[in-house]
């Protein structure tokens, strides 16, 4: 997708710009286990980028961002939805992009033979 334009993220960007955010038990495992701070996760995602956006998801409308947090500007892929009846944004899970299954850039999937 390459760009920010997504319905999902612009509810999510102004939730997380707020910290009105939930994180799934899943999420924080996910980071725990990768030595991802939820913290900068969250005060990052306003910028993040949008490389999947999943408007028909059946959870409701998500989308799964690039962001990059900490001093070493570490890759970090999230996938986000929103809670209209909150208007939460909800970090359904976080983890390291593993160089094998994306591009150099973190942006598209390999293609797997």
């Amino acid at each position: 997708m390459n760009d920010t334009t997504s319905a999902a993220f612009e509810k999510i960007r102004e939730s997380a710009r707020h910290w009105k955010v939930n994180v799934t038990e899943h999420a924080y495992d996910e980071a725990d286990q990768d030595g991802i701070s939820m913290v900068d996760v969250i005060d990052t995602l306003p910028g993040g980028e949008v490389i999947e956006d999943y408007p028909d998801d059946r959870r409701g409308a998500s989308c799964l961002l690039l962001i990059y947090i900490g001093v070493e500007l570490t890759p970090v892929h999230v996938v986000c939805g929103y809670d209209e009846e909150t208007e939460y944004a909800i970090i359904v899970t976080v983890y390291l992009p593993d160089p094998q299954r994306w591009s150099s850039d973190y942006r598209e999937r390999r293609r797997i033979k």
